[in-house]
């Protein structure tokens, strides 16, 4: 000690905690049963050398306001473009995205490429985002000599060939319906768009929804006027309960019995919070959602073939989910990215995703055993579900549900228009172009300026300085 003190040298200050030894301020927004998944994973993350985590809850209305006080936002899809354009979203490094704990690369590649993405940036981690699917009994369709369809027109001709079977068979043949479709309010103008996207979708157009130059809405054209009289044709046979149903009591009204074919996804018993299990049927089987042959080509005014290399599926992304993103301008970055990338990881994302109706698996790893997700499917079944989900997610062209700023209120209006048609009250072309000019009116309103950069964005791309 007194050789020391001749030596007149300081001691050295104290060192800086590691990065992932931080502090942290968790804001789960909209999804109360995801809040407490995640708090019961704070032990863990203790244990595996990270810091002290708040976890707390917030009403999706107030998500903007309570993410300047978080260092880690948990949210639902839609609000990606709003967080995004008030500049919240911080980015993902590229180090801590390619260290070899964060899997990047086994996250289904839609997700990856697509859906984590504002602009050119990585802003966001997946905790799961299920997509339409098609669910049937198979066992119906073997019985009529017929296949699960692969576009609409031949789900039309099943749909009628069904339907004219079992009134030969009498008010008693079951299932009561042949196919029922998700248009509760909040859904329908969703699952229009799932119809809508492989029309839509052409191999020449980057945009869907809007015209990229002068972002006027594209809603109104051929390919929606299509979708949305094949989708009103189909809804008619069961047209009050299809109005009832969102996709998740979709899947619960096939295992009940009452349809041979659907459009949903399945959600985890726990998560749909209630004890009461589902009794599914054994011939319960899952295909991607139907696509078309031919989309419409906006600059030719024509139908374009797809080409044999084409798949005819195209997958509408972003009509439901949860993500996680780190606050920027926040001091402990670093530590927040650890983390979410440790929830989202392959050791505990299956115990996060499998707590909310709006997650599902989102990892090749998950491939392996899909089961705690969809914990009421037999176990071809869940095979089933899983491959469709991987291949609607990997190497198929996608539909990008509307992210942009004023989201709800876009979807708001379409949901009306469909659910207009449905009913009889409005024709579908005479809907769509009051959706288009509903549109117009929200984008003004918003600023044609900031939603335009935000489009972009959306799509992954940049404006010019």
């Amino acid at each position: 000690m007194l050789v020391a003190g001749c030596t007149g040298q300081q001691p050295p200050p104290p060192r800086e905690p590691p990065p992932r030894q931080a502090a942290l301020r968790v804001v789960v927004a909209g999804d109360a049963v995801l809040a407490r998944a995640v708090s019961r994973l704070l032990g863990a993350w203790q244990e595996a050398g990270g810091g002290e985590v708040t976890v707390v809850e917030t009403s999706a209305d107030e998500l903007v306001h309570a993410a300047a006080n978080a260092d880690v936002l948990l949210y639902p899809v839609r609000y990606q473009g709003l967080l995004a354009e008030q500049g919240l979203l911080d980015v993902l490094p590229a180090a801590q995205r390619e260290a070899p704990d964060a899997a990047w690369n086994d996250i289904f590649e839609s997700l990856r490429v697509k859906q984590l993405v504002w602009g050119d940036q990585t802003v966001a981690v997946p905790l799961g985002l299920p997509v339409y699917t098609c669910m049937y009994r198979a066992k119906v369709l073997e019985q009529q000599g017929l296949k699960p369809p692969q576009t609409w027109a031949e789900l039309a001709a099943l749909a009628a060939t069904l339907q004219d079977r079992q009134t030969d068979a009498g008010d008693t043949a079951e299932p009561r319906h042949v196919v029922l479709l998700p248009l509760a309010e909040g859904w329908a103008g969703l699952t229009f768009l799932c119809h809508a996207a492989a029309y839509v979708r052409h191999r020449d157009h980057y945009s869907d929804l809007f015209d990229l130059d002068s972002l006027d809405p594209l809603v109104a054209g051929p390919p929606f006027v299509k979708a949305l009289t094949e989708l009103s044709a189909l809804a008619g046979p069961g047209r009050d309960r299809n109005l009832q149903l969102t996709p998740t009591e979709a899947f619960q009204a096939i295992c009940r019995g009452e349809c041979v074919l659907t459009l949903g996804w399945p959600v985890p018993v726990s998560a749909r919070g209630t004890s009461a299990p589902l009794e599914v049927p054994a011939d319960l089987q899952f295909a991607e959602a139907p696509g078309a042959d031919a989309a419409f080509n906006r600059d030719t005014r024509e139908w374009d073939a797809r080409t044999p290399t084409e798949s005819p599926h195209v997958t509408l992304l972003g009509a439901e989910g949860r993500l996680g993103s780190a606050i920027k301008g926040r001091p402990h970055s670093q530590a927040a990215w650890e983390f979410l990338l440790w929830l989202s990881g392959p050791r505990w994302s299956e115990r996060v995703s499998t707590s909310s109706a709006a997650a599902t698996l989102f990892r090749e790893a998950h491939l392996r055993s899909p089961g705690p997700w969809i914990d009421e499917l037999r176990p071809t079944a869940a095979r089933s579900y899983a491959h469709v989900l991987q291949q609607s997610l990997t190497q198929r062209p996608v539909l990008l549900a509307p992210r942009l700023p004023g989201a709800d209120r876009y979807l708001a209006a379409l949901d009306r228009a469909v659910r207009a048609v449905v009913i009889g009250e409005r024709k579908p072309r005479e809907a769509l172009r009051a959706t288009a000019e509903e549109w117009k009116q929200i984008t003004a309103e918003l600023d044609i300026a900031r939603q335009k950069r935000a489009y972009h964005a959306s799509l992954g791309l940049l404006l010019e300085p």
